[in-house]
């Protein structure tokens, strides 16, 4: 009994720290992006930001004053404002955080089915607790954006533990499949989580050196959303869907992008592909159709989830006394079925190119399997 309570223990153990480890994250993202909160204000956000980043949405109410004929909305004197809205983005740095800890500590302990099923546990016994603390408000953050700006915020709680269920179960399922399959899947996800911490950290950078706080607090929470651009870069497409006033205001800033007319950026980021799938290739070697069959459906599942995750959808309602009109929908969405498409494509067309054997560290190759 000693090993199985052991491994038990050492589960719950792995599932708290990797939903501490994205508080941990949420909270200092929202600190370094809204400075004048105070601790408690700080926390609650974070934990929303946690909900957020297992898929779940979180409510929002801004209420303030606006001016007749401002573009601002609200501002400063003029009628009471109060704008009632849902978000639901992932920000990716928060979710892969999770990921990466919930892994990798299972890695480092023993793999057993008890401690698999309790850090599994554990891990949506502890995002329950996060989105269930994520709500408060309204928050003054008058220190940050106009005068008089009151933000109050809820996190689906349901929504969270069926999303931390989710993620859990993809994050933890792959220890209980073969070892032919795990080798693609950890090669894909070794990439992928290479080219998400290279945006969290040329985004922190760019916040150090030019952008302030705030920029490096976004690129800490969201800078891994990059990954996003992976799929779209080799040509899946997206679709930017926009309503209301807030919305067409921001819709100019983004649509180019999203209309491929950027070649430099694409470039860019089909060589950072191409560069991830040489490396994923080197890191997977096995030989023939069926080695490269599995790399394909390793890839085309990692391009889904990706596509999927980097999604997003707002919409709000401006109040003014007891007027209700649309201020913004936004939907942001990739076409997943390409993303599948175009992974198991380019990941079989990869499996295929043929790579030299490994060598032990005496020199001798490897038995063939």
């Amino acid at each position: 009994m000693r090993g199985p309570f052991r491994s038990t223990v050492e589960g719950v153990a792995i599932g708290a720290a990797a939903a501490g480890a994205m508080a941990v994250v949420a909270v200092l993202g929202v600190a370094m992006l809204v400075p004048g909160a105070g601790t408690g204000a700080r926390v609650r956000a974070g934990a929303a930001v946690v909900a957020l980043a297992v898929g779940a949405p979180v409510d929002l109410t801004v209420s303030g004053t606006a001016v007749p004929g401002s573009e601002r909305l609200p501002v400063r004197g003029g009628l009471p404002v109060t704008l009632d809205g849902t978000v639901d983005v992932m920000p990716l740095g928060v979710t892969l955080t999770g990921v990466a800890v919930l892994v990798l500590l299972f890695v480092w302990r023993r793999r057993t089915l008890p401690g698999l099923i309790a850090a599994f546990l554990a891990f949506v016994v502890g995002i329950w607790i996060l989105a269930w603390l994520g709500r408060g408000g309204p928050v003054d953050v008058e220190r940050v954006a106009s005068d008089g700006i009151g933000v109050a915020f809820r996190a689906g709680v349901g929504s969270a533990v069926s999303g931390a269920a989710l993620l859990a179960g993809l994050a933890l399922g792959g220890f209980l499949l073969p070892a032919v399959w795990r080798r693609p899947i950890a090669a894909v996800a070794v990439v992928f989580g290479g080219v998400a911490l290279l945006g969290t950290v040329v985004g922190l950078v760019l916040g150090a050196v030019h952008g302030g706080t705030r920029v490096a607090g976004a690129a800490l929470l969201a800078g891994a959303d990059v990954l996003g651009l992976l799929p779209w870069s080799l040509g899946v497409p997206w679709s930017l869907d926009v309503d209301g006033p807030i919305a067409y205001a921001l819709r100019d800033r983004i649509d180019d992008p999203l209309g491929g007319g950027t070649v430099r950026w694409r470039s860019a980021f089909i060589v950072m592909f191409a560069t991830g799938v040489i490396l994923m290739r080197i890191l997977t070697p096995e030989r023939g159709w069926p080695g490269a069959a599995r790399l394909g459906v390793a890839l085309a599942a990692g391009s889904a989830a990706v596509t999927a995750a980097t999604a997003a959808t707002a919409t709000a309602t401006a109040t003014v006394f007891v007027i209700q009109l649309p201020a913004a929908g936004i939907a942001l969405r990739g076409n997943v079925f390409v993303a599948v498409l175009v992974g198991a494509a380019v990941g079989t067309l990869a499996g295929l190119v043929p790579v030299p054997p490994r060598v032990r560290t005496h020199g001798v190759p490897p038995r063939r399997r």
